[in-house]
Protein backbone atom coordinates (compact mmCIF):
# COMPACT_ATOMS: atom_id res chain seq x y z
CA UNK A 1 0.00 0.00 0.00
CA UNK A 2 3.08 2.39 0.81
CA UNK A 3 4.35 1.70 -2.77
CA UNK A 4 0.95 2.74 -4.49
CA UNK A 5 0.53 5.98 -2.20
CA UNK A 6 3.79 6.77 -2.92
CA UNK A 7 3.37 6.47 -6.83
CA UNK A 8 -0.41 8.39 -6.82
CA UNK A 9 0.38 11.88 -7.77
CA UNK A 10 -2.93 13.26 -8.72
CA UNK A 11 -5.36 14.10 -5.97
CA UNK A 12 -8.35 11.26 -5.07
CA UNK A 13 -12.07 12.68 -5.09
CA UNK A 14 -12.61 10.07 -1.73
CA UNK A 15 -10.76 7.24 -0.57
CA UNK A 16 -12.24 3.86 0.37
CA UNK A 17 -10.15 2.19 2.70
CA UNK A 18 -10.51 -1.77 3.46
CA UNK A 19 -7.03 -2.36 5.29
CA UNK A 20 -6.56 -5.53 6.80
CA UNK A 21 -7.81 -6.87 10.03
CA UNK A 22 -4.75 -5.03 12.50
CA UNK A 23 -6.23 -1.42 10.79
CA UNK A 24 -3.90 0.78 8.57
CA UNK A 25 -0.04 0.91 8.54
CA UNK A 26 1.12 3.83 10.83
CA UNK A 27 3.39 5.23 7.83
CA UNK A 28 0.20 4.73 5.47
CA UNK A 29 -2.23 6.93 7.66
CA UNK A 30 -0.39 10.27 7.05
CA UNK A 31 -0.05 9.60 3.60
CA UNK A 32 -3.85 8.90 3.35
CA UNK A 33 -4.92 11.99 5.52
CA UNK A 34 -2.33 14.42 3.36
CA UNK A 35 -4.27 14.49 0.32
CA UNK A 36 -6.92 16.17 2.28
CA UNK A 37 -10.01 14.32 0.80
CA UNK A 38 -13.55 15.75 1.80
CA UNK A 39 -14.84 11.78 2.75
CA UNK A 40 -13.04 8.73 3.35
CA UNK A 41 -15.23 5.27 3.37
CA UNK A 42 -13.42 2.72 6.70
CA UNK A 43 -14.37 -0.58 5.98
CA UNK A 44 -12.94 -2.81 8.84
CA UNK A 45 -13.67 -6.37 9.96
CA UNK A 46 -12.25 -5.30 13.06
CA UNK A 47 -13.86 -2.68 14.93
CA UNK A 48 -11.12 -1.70 17.40
CA UNK A 49 -8.93 -1.42 14.34
CA UNK A 50 -10.79 2.14 12.91
CA UNK A 51 -11.48 2.89 16.85
CA UNK A 52 -7.62 3.55 16.87
CA UNK A 53 -7.16 4.95 13.50
CA UNK A 54 -9.68 7.34 14.39
CA UNK A 55 -7.32 9.34 16.95
CA UNK A 56 -5.18 10.25 14.67
CA UNK A 57 -7.94 11.04 11.61
CA UNK A 58 -9.49 13.21 13.70
CA UNK A 59 -6.29 14.96 14.70
CA UNK A 60 -6.38 15.84 11.07
CA UNK A 61 -9.56 17.64 10.87
CA UNK A 62 -11.84 14.99 10.21
CA UNK A 63 -15.08 13.64 12.17
CA UNK A 64 -16.96 10.23 11.50
CA UNK A 65 -20.62 10.92 10.46
CA UNK A 66 -22.00 7.59 10.08
CA UNK A 67 -21.36 4.54 11.08
CA UNK A 68 -22.64 0.53 10.28
CA UNK A 69 -22.73 -2.56 11.86
CA UNK A 70 -22.87 -5.61 9.92
CA UNK A 71 -23.00 -9.02 10.69
CA UNK A 72 -22.28 -11.05 8.13
CA UNK A 73 -20.68 -13.79 9.64
CA UNK A 74 -23.71 -14.85 11.92
CA UNK A 75 -23.10 -17.21 14.99
CA UNK A 76 -19.64 -15.67 15.19
CA UNK A 77 -17.74 -12.97 17.12
CA UNK A 78 -16.89 -11.08 13.89
CA UNK A 79 -18.69 -7.84 12.59
CA UNK A 80 -17.85 -5.79 9.36
CA UNK A 81 -17.61 -1.83 10.76
CA UNK A 82 -18.09 1.06 8.52
CA UNK A 83 -17.24 4.40 9.12
CA UNK A 84 -18.31 7.34 7.01
CA UNK A 85 -15.42 10.42 7.54
CA UNK A 86 -15.58 13.72 6.55
CA UNK A 87 -13.08 16.80 6.80
CA UNK A 88 -14.58 19.82 8.73
CA UNK A 89 -13.21 22.69 8.97
CA UNK A 90 -12.24 23.90 12.30
CA UNK A 91 -13.31 20.60 13.65
CA UNK A 92 -13.80 20.81 17.66
CA UNK A 93 -13.92 18.85 20.48
CA UNK A 94 -17.65 18.70 21.36
CA UNK A 95 -20.92 16.98 20.82
CA UNK A 96 -21.99 15.59 17.74
CA UNK A 97 -24.89 13.53 16.38
CA UNK A 98 -24.19 10.11 14.66
CA UNK A 99 -27.01 8.11 12.28
CA UNK A 100 -26.14 4.70 12.12
CA UNK A 101 -27.47 1.57 10.43
CA UNK A 102 -27.29 -1.85 11.50
CA UNK A 103 -28.39 -5.04 10.69
CA UNK A 104 -29.69 -8.27 13.24
CA UNK A 105 -30.23 -12.23 12.12
CA UNK A 106 -33.46 -13.94 12.96
CA UNK A 107 -33.38 -17.54 13.23
CA UNK A 108 -35.88 -19.72 12.28
CA UNK A 109 -36.87 -22.83 14.57
CA UNK A 110 -33.85 -25.21 13.37
CA UNK A 111 -31.48 -22.56 13.71
CA UNK A 112 -30.60 -21.38 9.99
CA UNK A 113 -31.00 -17.38 9.34
CA UNK A 114 -34.45 -16.30 8.08
CA UNK A 115 -34.15 -12.85 7.54
CA UNK A 116 -32.29 -9.73 8.92
CA UNK A 117 -33.71 -6.88 10.68
CA UNK A 118 -32.53 -3.64 9.47
CA UNK A 119 -32.95 -0.47 12.03
CA UNK A 120 -31.41 2.91 12.06
CA UNK A 121 -30.37 5.04 15.27
CA UNK A 122 -29.73 8.31 16.08
CA UNK A 123 -26.80 8.46 18.70
CA UNK A 124 -25.17 11.71 20.67
CA UNK A 125 -21.61 11.14 20.85
CA UNK A 126 -19.30 13.87 22.90
CA UNK A 127 -15.75 13.91 21.42
CA UNK A 128 -13.46 14.85 24.49
CA UNK A 129 -10.11 16.60 24.51
CA UNK A 130 -8.54 13.32 25.73
CA UNK A 131 -9.41 11.56 22.52
CA UNK A 132 -11.97 9.68 23.73
CA UNK A 133 -15.59 8.73 22.37
CA UNK A 134 -18.43 8.88 24.98
CA UNK A 135 -22.26 7.63 24.17
CA UNK A 136 -24.61 10.39 25.47
CA UNK A 137 -27.68 9.56 24.23
CA UNK A 138 -29.74 6.96 21.80
CA UNK A 139 -31.87 9.62 20.20
CA UNK A 140 -33.79 7.24 18.69
CA UNK A 141 -33.75 3.40 17.30
CA UNK A 142 -36.53 2.25 14.16
CA UNK A 143 -36.80 -0.79 12.25
CA UNK A 144 -36.44 0.13 8.79
CA UNK A 145 -37.61 -3.42 6.73
CA UNK A 146 -37.28 -7.29 7.64
CA UNK A 147 -36.33 -8.59 5.07
CA UNK A 148 -36.75 -12.56 4.22
CA UNK A 149 -33.78 -14.06 2.52
CA UNK A 150 -34.47 -15.64 -0.96
CA UNK A 151 -33.46 -19.44 -1.73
Amino acid sequence: MLKVLDDLHEKPEYIILDPPRDGIHPKALPKILNYGVRRIVYVSCKPTSPARDLVDIMKAGYRPTGICMVDMFPGTAHIETIVLIERVRNAKYGWYRYDSRFALPVYNETGEIERYNVFHASLIVRHSEDKKLYLYDILDIKKETSNPIEP
